[in-house]
């Protein structure tokens, strides 16, 4: 992902392959394993939110917005963040919502957030 470093993107999780898809102004630049992103916001479109919960249909409608930067391991201090639309309408760790973070370590274990609110 080094060629994407310094790139704002958005990512989200492809539940068909478990890769993380990065876009840009709604154009797929890159699915990857794992990406380390900065400056994060969660994002949840709460109109396709309630229409994939009311269909029970898979769409994206939920991603992180930051800026790629180099990769790193995970700090200890990280934690599991998760999305579930039928648990609840935003992106949580441990268990209360969350919208932004310091930096997200996207891996195939996960997302794991340090930093945020």
């Amino acid at each position: 992902m080094t060629q994407y470093i310094g790139a704002a993107v958005r990512v989200h999780r492809n539940l068909h392959t478990k890769r993380w898809v990065l876009t840009v102004k709604g154009r797929k630049i890159a699915d990857t394993d794992r990406v380390t992103l900065a400056g994060c916001t969660f994002v949840v479109s709460a109109k396709r939110h309630a229409a994939v919960v009311a269909a029970h249909v898979r769409e994206v409608h939920a991603w992180c917005a930051g800026t790629v930067v180099a990769d790193c391991p995970v700090s200890g201090t990280a934690r599991r963040g998760t999305y579930n639309p039928y648990r609840g309408a935003s992106f949580t760790v441990d268990d209360r919502p969350i919208m932004t973070a310091r930096i997200v370590w996207f891996t195939p274990e996960g997302m794991f957030v340090e930093g945020g609110l």
